[in-house]
C-alpha cells in the first residue's frame, strides 16, 4: 500500500498539487516496510530539492539517513541471522551425518562380530566332532587288537590291560556324548519315538551309532553331501531293518513323508 501511495503522490506532483502529494507521502511513511519508506523519502526529498524547499529537504534528508541506517542494521541483523541459521543447519547436518556414520559403523562391527562368533562356533563344533570321530576309530582299533591278543592267550595279558586302559581314557573323554547317545539308541530299540528330540539328540545318537557300526556312518559321511542329523538318523533306522511303518511311528511322520525324505536324501548323494 505504501508503494501505491508513493506512486500516486508522484502523479499529483506532476499535476502541481504538492499538498495532496505530501498527504499521500505521509500516509505512505506509515508502512513498516523500511525499503518502501526509504523510496518515499527519496521521492519527497527530490521534489523538495526541485522546488527549493531546502528546510523541508534537510528534514527529509535527516529522516532518510536514520531510515537507511535502520534499514542497514536490519539487513545486517537478517544477514547475521541467516548466516547463523545456515551455520546451524550445516552443523546439524554434519552431526546427523556423523551419527549415521557411527550407527552404520556400529552395525557393521556388530555384524562382523556375529559372523566371527558364528564361524568360531561352527569351527569348534566341527573340531569337536572330528576329534570324537578320530577317537572312535582308535577305540575300534583297540577293540580289534584286544580280540586278536585274547586269541593268543595269557602271554598278552599286559598288552590287553594296556589297551583297555587306553580305551577307557578315550571313552571317558567323550563319556557324556556317548552315554547320552547310548541312552537314545536304547530307547529307539525299545520302541520309543523321536517326537520330542532336538538336533542335539539326533547328533548324540549318530555319534554313539558310530561305535556300533563305524563303516556305515563313515559311508554316510562320504556318500552324501552334509546330511542333517535327522536325515542320518533316518538312514540308520532304515539300516537297522525298520519298516516304513516303523520309521513313520518312530519319527512322527505323516503319510507320504517317507518318499519325500528319501527324495531329499538322494539329492544329497555324491556317489552311486
Amino acid at each position: 500500500m505504501g508503494a501505491a501511495y508513493d506512486n500516486l503522490a508522484t502523479i499529483y506532483v506532476g499535476e502541481g498539487d504538492t499538498a495532496k502529494a505530501n498527504e499521500l507521502w505521509d500516509k505512505a511513511l506509515k508502512t513498516n516496510d523500511m525499503q518502501v519508506r526509504t523510496d518515499v523519502m527519496n521521492s519527497r526529498f527530490n521534489h523538495q530539492c526541485a522546488t527549493a524547499d531546502y528546510k523541508g529537504a534537510t528534514k527529509t534528508a535527516r529522516q532518510l539517513i536514520r531510515t537507511k541506517d535502520s534499514l542497514y542494521m536490519s539487513w545486517r541483523e537478517n544477514d547475521i541471522r541467516s548466516n547463523q541459521m545456515a551455520f546451524d543447519n550445516i552443523k546439524a547436518r554434519q552431526e546427523y551425518e556423523r551419527k549415521i556414520e557411527t550407527g552404520v559403523f556400529a552395525i557393521i562391527l556388530l555384524s562382523l562380530s556375529f559372523v566371527v562368533v558364528f564361524f568360531f562356533l561352527r569351527y569348534r563344533t566341527y573340531k569337536a566332532k572330528n576329534a570324537l570321530a578320530i577317537d572312535q576309530r582308535r577305540i575300534k582299533d583297540f577293540e580289534y587288537q584286544i580280540v586278536e591278543f585274547e586269541k593268543q592267550g595269557q602271554e598278552k595279558e599286559k598288552e590287553i590291560e594296556s589297551l583297555y586302559r587306553k580305551k577307557e581314557i578315550l571313552l571317558d573323554k567323550h563319556r557324556k556324548t556317548l552315554s547320552e547317545g547310548h541312552r537314545l539308541y536304547t530307547h529307539i530299540m525299545e520302541g520309543q519315538t523321536t517326537v520330542l528330540w532336538r538336533k542335539k539328540e539326533f547328533e548324540n545318537f549318530i555319534e554313539y551309532y558310530r561305535l556300533v557300526d563305524m563303516s556305515f556312518v563313515d559311508a554316510m559321511d562320504s556318500e552324501y553331501d552334509t546330511l542333517s542329523p535327522k536325515y542320518k538318523f533316518f538312514l540308520v533306522v532304515e539300516h537297522l531293518g525298520k519298516t516304513d511303518k516303523d520309521i513313520m511311528r518312530i519319527m512322527g511322520l505323516a503319510d507320504g513323508s517317507i518318499r519325500s525324505i528319501r527324495s531329499r536324501i538322494n539329492k544329497r548323494r555324491t556317489t552311486y
